[in-house]
Order: C-alpha cells, then structure tokens, then sequence
C-alpha cells in the first residue's frame, strides 16, 4: 500500500519540486521504516499500529526513490525513453532477488541482522545516489564532427557543455528541459503507419525524427491530474494496468502456496524445508524473469517505435499473450517440478507490462506530469492486486483446513487454487482483447526513417519496412486471435466446469470408493464393470441376467428388478451390509423397443420408461442419502442423444431419454440448493448410435444410416470422467453437442433435421 498507494502525492512532488528532493525524502522514509521494524524483530512485538506505519513508510519510500529515477531516465534520453526508463524499472524487479539471495547467502537463520541490512542498504544506497542524479537539459550537449560524416550526429559522441540552464534544471524550482537534439540523416516515405489509440502523433513524431528547433512547451502534450479522468486514453491504459498486473500480483504472492499444495499432494512425505527452497526458487524465478522482461519491453519498445514506425502498444499485447499462456499452464500443471513455467512465465509477463508502461504514459499524456500520471495509474495495481489476492484466498481456503501452526494446509493439489486461476485467465483474455483494441490503422502520416545501414541495402529496408507497415490488419493479428479463440474456448470449459462443481472440490480414493452399474451384464455395463474392476476398484453390477463370463474378483453381481422398488430394496441392503454404501452409482440399464406408437403396446411402453427413467428415481432414493450426509459421490446418467432429436419409431425412448436428463439437471439443483451437499457429483452422457444388442436387429438391414460408435472408445470416455471425479455434461462423439441448441433453432431446420432420422430406425 506504501509503494503504490502513496504514487499520486510522491508524483505531483517530483514533478513540481523535481527528483533530487524526492531521493532525499525516499532515503530518509526507507531508513524510518526498516530500522524500527529491525528493532521491533529484535526486541520483540510491538504496537500493530506502528508497525503498519513503519512498513507503509518503507513502501514511501521506495516509491519516492523510483519515481524520481524514472523521471530522470526519461527526460535525459528522450529519444530512447523505453531503454531509459527500463533500467531503473528492471533494476527494481531484480531487487527482491538480490535481497532473498543475499539473505540465504549470509544470513540463514539471522533475520533480525537481515532487517539491518535492508535498512542500511536501501537509505544508505539512496542516500548516495542524490549527489549523482542531475536532469541535462539538450542544450547541455555538442556534437564533435567525424570525418567520414560531418553532418550525421548519429554516430558523433557527445560532449557535455558548461551551462547555466543546466545548473537550473536541478535546482528545486524544476522545469523539464525542451526537447531538441542534431537530425539523423533521413530518408521521408509516405506510408500507411500502424500506430495506436494510445500514441500522440506530436510525442512519436519527437522521438522518431529528433527535430534541431526547439519547441515551445505550450505545444507539447500536458494532460495530468484529474483531467485524466475525461479522458479515454486513461482509462483503456487504466483498464490494461488493472487486468494485467492483478494477474501478476496474484501470482508473486501466492507462488509459494502453489507450490506448498501441489507438494504436498504430489509428495506427502516431502521434507517441509525443501519445500521452503522450493518456494524462494520460486519467488527467485520471478524476480529474474521480470527483471529481463523489463529491459526487453523498454528496448523492444523503442525498436518498434524507431524501426519499425509501430506502436509501443504491441508490448502491452504481447504481455497479455504471455499472461494467458501462464494461466493456461496454472491451470494444468500439477506436478511441482514443472510450476517453474508459470513462475517464469508470470515473472516475464510482469516484467514486460511494468518494463513499457512509464513511456507509454510519457508518449500519451507529455512528459511533464509523468510521475504524477503514473502515481494515477498505479492505483490500477491497488485496486485489481488487492481484489484477485483476496478471491484466491477465498478458494484457497474454501480447499484447506487449519494446522497445528495455525497456517492454511491443503492436500488437494491444484485443486486448492484452480478456481482463482480461471479468473485471472479471463483477465488476461480480456486484456488481450482490449490492447489489441487499442490497435488502430492511421493513414497518410510522414514517418521519417533513419538511416544507419550502407547505402546499397538502404532499399531492401525501405521495402521490408513498407511490407509490414502494409500487411492487412487481418493477418497481424491472426496470431492473438487464434490465441484469444483458443484460449476462450479453454476459459469456457474451465468455468463450466468450475460451476458444476460448485468451486468446489473432492478427493476419491478408489480403493476405498464403491461402483454400482445397473444393466452390468450386457453391452456398455459389462465392459465398464470389467474396466472398473481392471482400475482396482470394488464394482456392483446389477441386473436381470447374470454375467455371460465370470466376473473379475472386485467385482460382484447381484440379480435385481430394477423397477422395482421392493427386489431393490432388499438388494441394496444386501450390498450395504458386506460392501457398504456405493459412493458412485451409474444409471446404465436401458432398453429400446424400436415400434411406432400405434404398434406398440401398452405393456411395452410402460418396461421402456420403468427401466430407462422411472428405476432411476428408485435407485437415487435408494443410494444417495448417503452420499448426502457424507457430501461425497457421483451419480451418472446414461442417456442418449435422443434427449434432443426425436425419430420415426422411437417416440417413447426419446420420451424416456428427455426425461433423464430433467432428472439429471434437477437431482443437481436439489443437491445444490435443497440438500447442500455440494460435493456430491451429477453427471450425464449422450450418445448417439452404438454397436450394441440395442440395435442389432437393424444394423444392417440398409436403411441403418447414422455414425456407429464402438462400445469401447464410449466405456473408456465414461470411465475416464468417473475417475476424473468431475461432474459433467458428455456428448459422444464430441460434435454432436449441437444438438443441443436444436430447439432453438428456426422451426423449418428444426423438422428437416428430424425428418432425417424417418428411417434410421427401419426394419
């Protein structure tokens, strides 16, 4: 809160009264705030109040220190304001890991003489730095001819002049020196300039072509304070800041409790002090990576500006690229040894954000209020920082329970974080899409390209500068777009996921879990009951007709009528009292009678929705009270894609079907809202035609049409999202889920897409 919140008043100061000051006060703010918390360490607690104040202090101090060298770095080099401002922007990510370096190097175990250091270090190295920091106004600058090129200054050194102005520009009543050096040789072309919403022409046209005149400050860009809230350009930049460095955030102050969880599941017995190691490599990693993010984002900044006449903006995208990649990684990885790339990652992306950012807000809003625009624009940090750290606490805990130290344990793995990672996710898809926003074509613009190559390659450049100024829009950004499409549809089926399961997670042991398949003797059931038990996982299998093969010794048939609720009943307490409650049941058993209406009989009817819809009624009254007290299980329904196309000799299974999967949507409501047993999973499948004793009597008979799928591809997908332990929504094959949507469609695709399936069904 120090460091950001303390940006606005630290940025007016430094602006008004200039950076020597501000070094001053950030060394003298640094050692009132580490050299207490050094002594309350020692001494032992101390007022809460006062150490809240003494930390905010150290955080006022480092933001007064850093303000004034960004100022600094940006007004001596003008025309490489990215590189300039980068150095003190990566120098200060670095930081974290020179420090936690440093300390496990000579003072393990000796926090107290840390703290001195720190406090030492950081005033005593400010402190010094006040006598070197000097802004040199352009005027302060002659160039020494060469004699290849008397008239190019782009390869002449500079050297300083004695100057009164340059004297003054130091002095506590501070101005911005004008901006004006020696031109570059140049060659004009006329060229469509991709550039950006958030570029001013006057500030690139300052830093492309380094005119001789100097300018009236009255010309230059000056927009700061509270007219920064009128105007767009703000809030996109306020916008990019908030979704991008909360993800960030996020991530640096939690690294080390996802490493903490994904250990401690991977790995129970895993030496808690390797563990430790494992999360200051962690926060090292980020601190190196943002440290070569910043110096790549600053530089490569200034190419894009200065070589390739583009715009700074590009960095901010390919940030937000890095970041989703990074979540996408936070939300797959579960095995410890490979959190390093999303560290890395996380680190780099920080690193390029915060690497650009200063130059991007000196380019749009002027130079002369930069502090106290960006003391403004890292409000952003404060508010989205704050915010995704505390939902990830709320996940986190949700999944955890308190120790014996009285810190959050988790065993759950990435369980105990996915959720908070789908947010920052569509965060970093949002950012992408906003930065790439801000991306606009602008036309008939003069851009002036320096020359600094021989004169024999000098059209090769112009024209390989002409063909990307040139590439259609489209096919620059096919990358991010196929990208943000990819990466959408991941976020899509994250957050569905996430909601089915009510955010919330389970852990099943299967040696430990009990399966129930009904219909278990034949076609689907016998080959799930058989994979089950191959998984060493003990299976019931219930049905009418015993196995044609003698089962596996973990799995045991029981001859039960389903549809009725007496023989059900004495079966389920016959299963209850030598294997116990079965914590998964999967409503498999289905039959199919394939008559039209008219010739089919009553009794007939009745067997279809007894078997396919009524019997699972009676087994869920059955079997999940108990998975209700103990909120642990998983109810699977398998239904068919005739929930959602009726055919021609088929009306009363796809009756049946349509009403499994109400049961199926409506046992989730009650589980959710009625009996708060969140934990305990629904989960439905849709098949479409499968190579069973189903239809058999019609395979064949030339007039059977539709994709055939083979029992086993099918069994395996069911088995898999059973052991997933997810609830779930399942259309095989996987395309078939359109289907879904037929209702609303119009009515005249509606009927000719039922009219297809007229004789599908004929025998």
């Amino acid at each position: 809160m120090g460091m950001y919140a303390m940006g606005i008043p630290v940025g007016i100061f430094v602006d008004n009264k200039g950076p020597r000051p501000a070094v001053l006060a950030g060394a003298l703010l640094l050692g009132a705030g580490y050299f207490p918390l050094r002594q309350a360490y020692v001494n032992g607690e101390g007022s809460l109040a006062a150490l809240c104040f003494h930390a905010v202090c150290t955080g006022f101090g480092s933001c007064s220190a850093f303000a004034a060298a960004v100022k600094v770095s940006a007004l001596n080099w003008p025309h490489h304001r990215g590189t300039a401002t980068a150095f003190p922007l990566a120098a200060f990510g670095l930081s974290a890991f020179f420090f936690s370096a440093f300390a496990q190097l000579a003072f393990e175990g000796n926090t107290g003489d840390f703290l001195l250091l720190l406090a030492a270090g950081t005033s005593g190295i400010i402190f010094v730095s006040f006598f070197f920091m000097h802004i040199y106004p352009h005027s302060a600058y002659s160039s020494i001819p060469t004699s290849d090129n008397p008239s190019s200054t782009d390869s002449n050194p500079l050297t300083r002049t004695r100057s009164q102005e340059a004297k003054r520009m130091n002095r506590r009543s501070f101005q911005e020196p004008e901006s004006g050096a020696a031109a570059p040789v140049t060659v004009p072309i006329e060229i469509s300039e991709t550039s950006s919403l958030l570029s001013s022409n006057a500030s690139i046209r300052d830093d492309l072509e380094g005119n001789v005149a100097h300018k009236d400050p009255s010309h230059h860009v000056d927009i700061r304070g509270l007219r920064l809230f009128v105007n767009t350009k703000f809030w996109f930049l306020f916008a990019l800041m908030g979704l991008l460095s909360g993800i960030g955030l996020m991530t640096i102050n939690n690294i080390g409790n996802n490493a903490t969880a994904l250990w401690r599941h991977y790995d129970p017995d895993t030496d808690p002090t390797y563990i430790t190691k494992r999360r200051a490599m962690h926060v090292s990693i980020l601190s190196i990576c943002s440290f070569f993010g910043r110096l790549l984002s600053g530089v490569g900044s200034d190419v894009l500006v200065r070589r390739l006449q583009a715009s700074r903006t590009w960095c901010l995208t390919l940030a937000s690229a890095i970041f989703t990649i990074a979540q996408l990684l936070a939300l797959s990885i579960s095995d410890p040894h490979y959190l390093l790339l999303v560290s890395s990652l996380s680190g780099l992306a920080y690193g390029f954000l915060f690497g650009v950012f200063p130059s991007i807000v000196a380019e749009v809003f002027g130079i002369h209020g930069l502090s106290t625009n960006w003391g403004f624009i890292t409000l952003a940090p404060v508010l989205s920082g704050n915010v995704f750290n505390l939902f990830y606490g709320v996940v986190f805990d949700a999944h955890s329970d308190i120790g014996k130290d009285g810190d959050r344990v988790c065993d759950l793995g990435l369980e105990c974080y996915r959720n908070a990672y789908v947010v920052t996710l569509l965060s970093g898809l949002a950012a992408l899409v906003v930065s790439l926003a801000s991306i606009q074509p602008r036309t008939g613009v003069v851009v002036t390209m320096a020359i600094k190559i021989p004169k024999s390659l000098q059209p090769l450049a112009i024209k390989l500068v002409m063909g990307w100024i040139n590439t259609p829009r489209s096919v620059k950004l096919a990358l991010p777009t196929i990208l943000a499409i990819l990466s959408l549809r991941k976020a899509n089926g994250l957050l569905s996921q996430a909601v089915l399961n009510n955010f919330s997670s389970d852990r099943y042991v299967w040696s430990q879990e009990v399966v129930l398949v009904t219909g278990g003797s034949g076609g689907l059931g016998d080959l799930l009951v058989r994979k089950l038990a191959g998984k060493g996982i003990k299976v019931i299998s219930l049905d009418v007709m015993p196995p044609r093969t003698p089962l596996p010794s973990n799995a045991f048939f029981y001859e039960a009528d389903i549809t009725s609720s007496a023989s059900l009943a004495e079966v389920a307490q016959a299963i209850r009292s030598k294997h116990g409650d079965p914590t998964v049941l999967v409503n498999n058993a289905g039959v199919m009678k394939i008559k039209t209406m008219l010739t089919e009989s009553e009794e007939e009817i009745r067997q279809v929705f007894d078997v396919n819809l009524i019997a699972n009624f009676l087994l869920i009254k059955e079997f999940l009270p108990a998975m209700i007290k103990r909120n642990h299980g998983h109810i699977v329904t398998i239904a068919s894609l005739a929930s959602f196309i009726t055919g021609v000799q088929n009306v009363d299974y796809s009756c049946s079907k349509v009403g499994a999967l109400a049961l199926h949507e409506g046992l989730a409501q009650e589980l959710r809202h009625a009996y708060n047993a969140k934990k305990v999973r629904t989960s439905i499948v849709h098949p479409t035609y499968i190579r069973t004793a189903l239809i058999d009597k019609v395979h064949g008979q030339g007039k059977f049409k539709p994709l055939l799928l083979e029992p086993e591809p099918v069994v395996n997908t069911i088995l898999n999202h059973i052991l997933s332990g997810n609830s779930g929504q399942i259309f095989l094959p996987g395309r078939y889920s359109v289907g879904a949507a037929l209702r609303g469609w119009p009515s005249w695709l509606q009927e000719a897409i039922r009219g297809t399936q007229q004789n599908v069904l004929a025998h």
